[in-house]
């Protein structure tokens, strides 16, 4: 009861009995009267064969439910009922402990082996009886039983409740690693979202945007340009007197110009140069594409590697609980001192510290993905695993299997794929753009030297009206307001500039070699990184099997020594070992398989094209590709 209020401060409890025992409800009321907390009032309510109509008993005036038994109900009834008070934001206490805690009671305190014990124990004292033995001599009471505090971490944040930490790290969690929200994310959807959302990546598409607008401010310089103005000019009296009529006090007029380039090397070259980087700035989004899509990749498999390794952790802390209660009753019973029991105290300390840190780390790859989702970073989502979906990388395709069977068959596949990765991989086709670019600018340099500029002026003014002009002398023509005219070509060839055209030609052709020596340098170190990454997916492929089997073996020799520890035939320090071996084993299995994943899609990401996100007909051909390069060499 008290451990029930740390949790939920409850006011009005609702105490759930089974038919039999209700029905003494002077003592049971007496019972209780003495072990509620003060300050919070109860109800003893009586369960019903119908589970509905159990929970129509429990209004919405109570904030807290007690059961000890819903042994009368089936799993998927108990499932359930505590599914529905959950929903009523009801939380529920189960004294039976972790089997009705795994069904989704939100805590419970009792050893997980208090119903078998109590079941044999009142087996014996029965064939005790029935051999004569008076029952007034046999013990009513079983001490060696401890207590298993067990929360479902599921049901409690379903509940929105958060108990102190301190609390939490003396109890077993269940469905800790089971963070439900309004999303599913599998690997395929959350790296399509992240497409849409990522603002790295919109940074990059507007980079696109802004190549595009380049290529038209290049291109207005070959356009007509064409520029109206009026103006209006005062003058004073005197002048006006003095010009003879041809001036006035204001003068207002239009006048239109037009200037377009007929020829012009520089400016057609710019236009080129800025087409194709627009084609770079492409291939530069295409690069984003594909490192969010890996990133997006490696940190969703990252949170279901820590997801797992938190499942993992969490069991070992229980492993460390159950060993506590062996060793406190051994020590009980004299079978071995207090020492073990210290042991194995300092030992599930240390447990629940890792246990803490690999949910701190849990956390901090949500965290990540959201981050990279452009989505509020404490959001919740749950996730598919590969493994339930069936996506693990072309290494996963039984076809291809056959194909990877020793060295020289990864030599094979590592040549396929720095042959594919040549064609593929946008940062060698922005070298090559980049190439290009400077090759526009020598031949642009190069013309300079020969061709001219040629462009065409030709301007229009309007007299739009005179106000207060002058008099013309006899004989002097007035105010001219006709239209006037005037139209012209330019051809421009710089004969010397001081050498300035020449160096622009050299350093044209050192940034080609410098590029071209960048390639190279690139496409070699492309390679290599290529081939290492097989050699590691390789590495990889075989430590999968071996880990998993040195899980198993652990498994079995720790559960042949928990067994012996139990019976005194091993001591306290072979129990911890094979503990922890067993807890490192799982560890590296569990890692060994998603970093193969990882190892697997870092290989896609260097040849610049994903095999899981392609649709079936792709991947068939992708494989049959792949095996007929490795046939042929």
């Amino acid at each position: 009861m008290e451990t029930f209020q740390e949790i939920v401060p409850y006011q009005n409890l609702a105490i759930l009995l089974d038919g039999e025992v209700a029905g003494l409800s002077g003592f049971m009321s007496n019972y209780f009267a003495s072990r509620v907390p003060s300050g919070s009032a109860y109800s003893i309510l009586n369960m019903k064969d119908d589970m509905k109509a159990t929970l129509d008993q429990v209004s919405d005036d109570f904030d807290a439910v007690y059961v000890l038994s819903t042994a009368r109900y089936s799993d998927e009834e108990s499932q359930e009922f505590y599914h529905e008070l959950s929903n009523r934001g009801i939380p529920s206490f189960a004294i039976t402990g972790r089997d009705q805690v795994s069904l989704g009671a939100m805590a419970g305190l009792a050893s997980s082996s208090f119903i078998p014990n109590l079941a044999r124990r009142i087996a014996i004292d029965v064939l005790n009886i029935t051999e004569g033995q008076n029952a007034k001599d046999l013990p009513v009471e079983i001490e060696i039983l401890e207590d298993d505090f067990v929360i479902n971490m599921h049901t409690l944040n379903h509940l929105e409740i958060y108990p102190d930490f301190d609390l939490l790290n003396q109890a077993i969690l269940l469905n800790l690693d089971e963070i439900e929200g309004e999303v599913t994310w599998s690997i395929e959807s959350l790296i399509y979202e992240a497409l849409k959302t990522n603002l790295q990546l919109a940074s990059a598409t507007q980079e696109v945007n802004i190549a595009n607008q380049d290529i038209n401010i290049a291109a207005a310089n070959l356009k007509p340009d064409i520029k109206v103005n009026t103006s209006a000019t005062w003058l004073d009296q005197k002048r006006v007197d003095a010009s003879n009529g041809q001036a006035a006090s204001v003068s207002w007029l239009a006048n239109a110009t037009l200037t377009q380039l007929i020829y012009s090397e520089p400016a057609m070259a710019n236009v080129a140069i800025q087409k194709i980087l627009k084609e770079s700035a492409s291939a530069s989004l295409r690069q984003a594409e594909l490192d969010i899509i890996l990133e997006s990749a490696r940190a969703f498999l990252g949170y279901l590697q820590v997801k797992s390794n938190v499942r993992i952790q969490n069991k070992n802390v229980d492993v460390t609980n159950q060993n506590l209660d062996i060793s406190k009753s051994k020590e009980r019973l004299g079978y071995s001192g207090v020492s073990d029991v210290y042991r194995l105290q300092t030992q599930l300390a240390q447990n629940v510290i890792n246990l803490n840190t690999t949910v701190s780390n849990l956390n901090q790859a949500k965290i990540n993905i959201n981050r990279i989702l452009n989505r509020n970073q404490d959001e919740l989502f749950s996730v598919v695993d590969v493994v339930q979906g069936q996506m693990i990388s072309f290494g996963s395709n039984e076809k291809l299997k056959d194909f990877i069977r020793n060295q020289r068959d990864v030599d094979r596949l590592a040549d396929f794929f720095v042959e594919k990765a040549m064609l593929m991989l946008p940062e060698l086709q922005q070298l090559d753009l980049s190439i290009q670019a400077q090759e526009r600018s020598l031949l642009s340099n190069k013309r300079s030297l020969y061709l001219p500029q040629i462009s065409l002026q030709a301007t229009i003014d309007q007299p739009i009206r005179y106000f207060g002009a002058g008099v013309a002398p006899a004989g002097f023509p007035s105010l001219s307001r006709a239209t006037q005219y005037a139209a012209g070509a330019q051809v421009a060839l710089p004969i010397f500039q001081g050498g300035l055209r020449k160096a622009n030609i050299e350093r044209n052709l050192i940034t080609i070699d410098q590029l071209e020596i960048q390639k190279q340098d690139y496409a070699n170190s492309l390679e290599a990184n290529l081939r290492s990454s097989m050699q590691i997916v390789s590495a990889s492929y075989q430590q999968v099997a071996l880990s998993q089997q040195a899980a198993e073996y652990s498994q079995k020799n720790f559960d042949i020594v928990q067994d012996l520890y139990r019976q005194g035939q091993a001591d306290i320090i072979t129990l911890v070992d094979a503990q922890n071996a067993s807890l490192t084993a799982e560890l590296n299995a569990n890692n060994a398989y998603y970093q193969l994943v990882s190892d697997f899609i870092s290989v896609e990401r260097a040849t610049g094209a994903y095999f899981f996100l392609m649709n079936d007909g792709e991947k068939e051909a992708f494989i049959t590709e792949i095996i007929s390069a490795v046939l042929k060499n």
